[in-house]
């Protein structure tokens, strides 16, 4: 079996390749956040760096562009940008069973995917976004905080993502429970 992870951040996206790699169905692991460290987790060669985005980040934070630009705006354009740097690399694969990619991350890359046969997962580190957005009105009500709310393509995004995939793979009973409900 021949699986692709893609993850835009960090997360434990580095554990699970490694995992995989460890029984040799590491095809490919896509990440912007790939670091010397985890030479000792995943072989370089099995590793595509989009360093774009990377950089992207970091030329945000030390420019302190979140002074004019919306963090959330900004973020959202630059993961896109990194869905669709994969979802190009991605078609030139052969033979890959799975993909698992990272929810926000992944539409563009998991319709590659799919195109070359593969079966889909995304993998969800919170609840269903509609669940969150409704937690942060609440909370922020709670407590008189002012809101800014997710924004909306970030929204539309992961709504498309969560009905084209085969299957969400998800963290708690409670993230579980809140894709049943919505």
């Amino acid at each position: 079996m021949k699986i692709v992870v893609s993850a835009g951040g960090r997360f434990h996206a580095i554990n699970l390749a490694h995992q995989l790699e460890r029984q040799n169905c590491l095809q490919k692991l896509f990440s912007f956040s790939y670091a010397k460290n985890d030479l000792k987790l995943v072989k370089k060669s099995q590793v595509c760096s989009i360093n774009t985005c990377n950089f992207l980040d970091k030329l945000f934070q030390k420019l302190r562009l979140s002074l004019f630009i919306n963090p959330s705006v900004f973020n959202s354009y630059k993961d896109n940008l990194f869905d669709h740097l994969v979802s190009r690399k991605i078609g030139k694969l052969k033979n890959i069973d799975l993909f698992v990619g990272w929810a926000h991350y992944s539409l563009k890359s998991m319709t590659a995917a799919k195109r070359v046969g593969a079966k889909t997962i995304i993998e969800s580190g919170s609840c269903h976004i509609k669940e969150q957005q409704e937690l942060l009105i609440n909370e922020h009500e709670k407590w008189g905080l002012k809101f800014s709310p997710i924004y909306q393509p970030t929204i539309d995004k992961m709504l498309e993502e969560y009905a084209k995939t085969d299957y969400i793979m998800t963290l708690s009973d409670f993230s579980k429970n809140s894709f049943i409900k919505h």
